[in-house]
């Protein structure tokens, strides 16, 4: 049965009905004592929440590891010096995804110090997998948003001060820190490994944790990171030789040439870059005078010219060297790996997309993309990049080939047999609330402390202005609303701060309003109603049609309020998102109870004040009597209500508005029907109702009914003010597949 409803919850239908329906706005006048039904009523359900309870699988296996957890196979990262013909003294940043749930976490360096001998001393002939002694300092930061911006140092360690092993893993027991608690409940790490760019020969390492490793995405920080199938001593080939025969007769190899990197793409994306660096393409047989580009590195056409803004001083324009150093299928056969270095991109759906048989040269990056738009320079054209996990798999890569990557994708994990996703940062739910809910929870329970009847709870509210605080340099303390600025300190808005801006304190400026609707978007994202990768289009808006992810909206309008701009669009980036009307593509699925039918911007009524005035009645000359009532029916009630469906005031609902008859007060009460069909009846679990009479306002939801049955469910279930009193009188069956549910 579950399955069942869920498959139908994601369904347009489900979605329609379910977040059209269930969110019942009843406007009656009741007014005085409710009948006798107080002492019949039960539990009350509030609805409110708190602070995310995070939990999370441990990895398939125990461990995570980059770039292999093999302790034989050689697949290494690399960290070589200046005199090395690459790119010398990069540092290699690497995640830590704990999940919320687990206290301490265990992080594991593989060979992490530099020329030491098993004994402990310096002696790169007598060690393994490392071919100077110049040491890496490796260093662990908080970093709660996942965004490189941590700073606070959780440990340092040292591979040769700190006594870490040859050749075996040095394992740290470590406690999770509340400052690298993440919105989501996880705890989030940067792990940073450097050493100085001066001196000769490679520093190799591998890491493993308890918790989940992953690296790329460059753009959150400038970093790139480097392999290589390690060969530096002769313990390391009788390692990757265990049947070694000569050095010019090997015999097989551990080491086959394979590495394999799982690229994330979280949702439908119209691009797919990476870059590689120092691949070493460009045989001894090339004549560089005039290079035949079967066998030589010749210049990529979409690849930019010139060295890339973020490249070491040791790069050299794409194109330059012909030859590489030394050049990739290396002579000696200790160090060569068939067939001549290339790779190939895989999507989820295990199907090879592209083949590049001409990575990088000598010192040079090269750009590729797979793109689904003609106009954009690529490699590859596809009709979609699906989500999920594109393999990128390196075949023939010489050992002792230091090469580098760089992509704006997270690389994820293996665990076990196949790629994992660490933790999220952020909660992704789909479910904005409106500015009417933020004010009215603000209000009463930050300034008020009268949390009755509320949604959110002082520990919600804390939580979610706390991570608004990590993310966004505008909501701080110390928030200027009349001139904001960046704050540097992520320090939360105080209550009073939030409620000013909210309530709109300081005036009605387009700066006011776009600063109410956005906090109030920063608060869906703060406390889990949306998530930051959902792609969104918001059309009808000043400015222009924005497309993109929830994401890019908030940090467009930010960018607007902090640095200048379009405020109207900034606020209608803000609104509409609060609102739901998100245009989301219909591939995505949405579990909503809020938020369904949402309807299109040029549909929406104009705001209050470009409301037309309808034409005043016309006043008859003569005023026809009063008719005689009916002795059979003048004691039936005859309300007449109008009827909004849908309504998104306070949320997308159905609105029964009391315009004439006998109005309900002194305990009387009335009914309400819904038709719907008799499956979306039986699918239904819970229906959010709301009553309005003067300044009383009464909220709850009503659950565990059956919404397709005939008879009443239970007592009537009062709202937490205790001002009304709700209850569900059956379903009748229509006989034409619908059903009329009355409340």
């Amino acid at each position: 049965m579950a399955k069942k409803f869920n498959r139908w919850l994601r369904s347009k239908s489900g979605r329609t009905t379910l977040m059209g329906l269930a969110a019942l706005v009843l406007i009656v006048a009741v007014a005085g004592q409710l009948l006798g039904w107080w002492s019949a009523l039960g539990r009350l359900i509030t609805g409110t929440v708190g602070v995310p309870v995070a939990t999370y699988p441990a990895p398939a296996g125990g461990y995570t590891c980059m770039p292999s957890c093999g302790e034989s196979d050689g697949l290494f990262f690399s960290m070589p010096g200046e005199d090395m013909a690459s790119f010398g003294g990069e540092t290699t940043v690497v995640w830590i995804s704990v999940p919320g749930n687990q206290t301490s976490f265990e992080i594991g360096i593989f060979d992490g110090d530099s020329g030491r001998d098993t004994a402990g001393n310096i002696n790169m002939n007598g060690g393994n997998w490392d071919n100077t002694n110049t040491e890496t300092t490796y260093i662990l930061y908080a970093d709660p948003l996942r965004d490189g911006k941590g700073t606070q140092i959780v440990g340092q360690w040292r591979g040769n001060s700190d006594s870490m092993p040859n050749n075996a893993w040095y394992n740290l027991t470590l406690n999770a820190t509340p400052e690298a608690m993440g919105p989501s409940g996880h705890y989030f790490y940067r792990l940073e490994a450097s050493r100085p760019i001066e001196g000769y020969g490679i520093n190799a390492f591998k890491l493993r944790s308890t918790g989940y490793l992953s690296a790329g995405q460059t753009d959150l920080v400038n970093a790139n990171f480097a392999i290589v199938g390690m060969l530096a001593s002769m313990n390391d080939v009788g390692v990757i030789y265990p049947q070694l025969q000569s050095l010019n007769n090997p015999g097989p190899s551990v080491y086959t040439g394979d590495w394999r990197f799982y690229l994330y793409l979280p949702n439908k994306e119209g691009i797919l870059e990476f870059w590689d660096g120092d691949f070493d393409v460009g045989s001894w047989n090339c004549n560089p005078n005039n290079p035949d580009p079967a066998i030589c590195n010749t210049r990529d056409p979409i690849t930019p010219d010139g060295v890339p803004e973020w490249a070491s001083t040791a790069a050299v324009a794409q194109g330059t060297k012909t030859i590489g150093a030394p050049p990739d299928d290396f002579s000696h056969p200790l160090y060569r790996r068939n067939p001549p270095v290339k790779y190939e991109i895989t999507n989820p759906e295990g199907t090879p997309i592209y083949i590049n048989e001409k990575p990088s040269g000598s010192e040079e990056w090269k750009r590729y993309v797979v793109s689904t738009d003609p106009a954009t320079p690529a490699h590859l054209y596809v009709d979609t990049l699906i989500p999920g996990f594109y393999t990128w798999h390196i075949q023939g890569l010489d050992m002792h080939n230091t090469v580098w990557i760089r992509t704006n994708q997270m690389i994820v994990p293996l665990c076990e047999d196949g790629p994992c996703s660490p933790p999220e940062v952020w909660q992704e739910g789909s479910c904005p609330r409106t500015i009417g809910y933020w004010k009215n929870n603000v209000k009463k329970v930050l300034i008020d402390n009268k949390p009755r009847g509320t949604q959110e709870t002082r520990e919600s509210l804390d939580w979610a202005l706390r991570n608004i605080a990590l993310a966004s340099p505008l909501f701080r303390s110390g928030l200027n609303v009349t001139a904001p600025a960046p704050i540097a300190n992520a320090v939360r808005l105080t209550d009073q701060e939030a409620h000013a801006i909210l309530q709109k304190a300081n005036g009605n400026s387009m700066l006011d309003r776009a600063l109410q609707q956005n906090l109030a978007t920063w608060l869906n994202l703060g406390s889990g109603k949306v998530g930051p990768t959902t792609v969104i289009r918001l059309e009808g808006i000043s400015g222009g049609t924005f497309n993109g992810t929830m994401w890019e909206a908030l940090q467009e309008a930010q960018n607007i309020i902090l640095y200048g701009g379009n405020l109207e669009r900034a606020k209608d980036i803000a609104d509409m998102i609060n609102n739901g009307q998100l245009n989301i593509d219909p591939e995505n699925t949405l579990s909503c109870q809020d938020y369904g039918h949402l309807i299109p911007p040029a549909e929406q009524p104009p705001v209050h004040e470009e409301m037309p005035e309808g034409p005043l009645p016309e006043v008859p000359e003569t005023v026809p009597p009063v008719p005689t009532p009916d002795p059979a029916t003048c004691n039936l009630r005859t309300n007449t209500y109008g009827v909004e469906n849908p309504t998104n005031n306070p949320f997308y609902g159905i609105k029964f508005e009391y315009q004439s008859g006998t109005e309900v007060k002194n305990g009387d009460m009335d009914e309400f029907k819904i038709t719907v069909t008799a499956a979306e009846a039986a699918a239904m679990t819970s229906v959010q109702l709301e009553a309005k009479a003067a300044n009383y306002v009464g909220i709850l939801t009503l659950e565990g009914c059956a919404f397709n049955e005939g008879l009443p469910c239970g007592d009537p279930v009062r709202d937490p003010e205790g001002n009304f009193a709700f209850y569900f009188l059956g379903a009748q069956d229509n006989g034409d597949g619908t059903m009329t549910l009355t409340f």
